[in-house]
């Protein structure tokens, strides 16, 4: 959080007219007046407020509006780990299964015997007298 303060005049002191930024957790200067284009002349600490929105801060005093950039901090490089390389596994051949041809019989018909007719009986003539 960063708490953001205007070096306004009061009864005892003119004020330097600049906008300021402390760390809300430590108290620490984050943005200290900037530079000469940045000073909001006849501020009153009466009557000058503040708010921060879409990046910016706003403030108002002495019927204007002064508009000031969120000052952005450059991020701190990091190390990028550079990857290292493992062995490619070696692949091993698998034996595989390789059928072999084996003599097999051909079916053959064999002949149904059929039933036909049969021959009948005859008799047998006997002599005349």
């Amino acid at each position: 959080m960063i708490v953001w303060v205007v070096g306004t005049e009061d009864h005892q002191t003119g004020g330097d007219q600049r906008l300021h930024g402390y760390d809300g957790d430590t108290g620490a200067i984050v943005y200290d007046g900037g530079g000469p284009n940045e000073l909001m002349a006849e501020t009153h600490y009466y009557s000058t407020t503040g708010i921060v929105a879409r990046g910016r801060v706003y403030v108002v005093g002495d019927n204007k509006v002064y508009a000031f950039a969120v000052p952005s901090a450059s991020p701190t490089p990091t190390l990028t780990p550079t990857p290292t390389l493992s062995p490619t596994p070696t692949l091993t051949p698998t034996p595989t299964f390789t059928p072999t041809p084996t003599a097999t019989s051909t079916p053959r018909v064999t002949p149904t015997p059929r039933i036909g007719p049969t021959a009948r009986p005859r008799p047998t003539p006997r002599p005349r007298a």
